[in-house]
């Protein structure tokens, strides 16, 4: 697996990896009516904006096959942080045919070498509160939860902060 940093040409791979990661991860966490309607034209626009973004980096992990997961940091968007001294991880998202293989914890592990050599001395992430799996990963990986909550009302859910020191 190799971890390299994403380009424009990447765009399709991140739609289609973004997509098939959300219809399979969060299968019963949010309306069935959102997953069915994800657009890969939209998805892959959306990422061009962030590519072309001076606060924004995304690290894609490659096998031969293509980009079977990716990350996407920034700073931090929350106005009750400093973004100065805090980024925050908007998007973790894997094929579904690599869940569970050490990729994520490759991705992140890499994510946060960039970030701490950045300057950056914390880290921010929201996750859905119903989303066990992807909890249970950050906890696994030293975030706690700060006890900061916001309901997304398109996806019906709530999404529960999560911080790490990088220091």
């Amino acid at each position: 697996m190799k971890i390299t940093t994403a380009s424009r040409n990447d765009l399709q791979q991140l739609a289609e990896v973004h997509i098939r990661s959300w219809q399979q991860a969060y299968q019963g966490l949010v309306p069935q009516q959102v997953l069915d309607n994800l657009d890969p034209v939209q998805r892959a626009a959306s990422w061009e904006k962030r590519l072309g973004s001076t606060d924004s980096h995304i690290l894609t992990a490659r096998d031969d096959q293509g980009i079977t997961g990716f990350i996407h940091t920034s700073r931090c968007r929350d106005v009750d942080l400093n973004p100065q001294s805090t980024s925050e991880i908007t998007s973790i998202y894997l094929h579904p045919d690599y869940f569970r293989q050490g990729i994520g914890t490759l991705l992140l592990n890499s994510a946060v070498d960039s970030l701490r050599q950045a300057g950056y001395q914390q880290v921010s992430l929201w996750v859905l509160s119903r989303n066990s799996n992807a909890r249970a990963f950050y906890h696994k990986h030293h975030f706690a939860t700060d006890g900061q909550v916001k309901h997304l009302t398109r996806l019906q859910a709530d999404e529960v902060r999560y911080i790490r020191s990088i220091n």
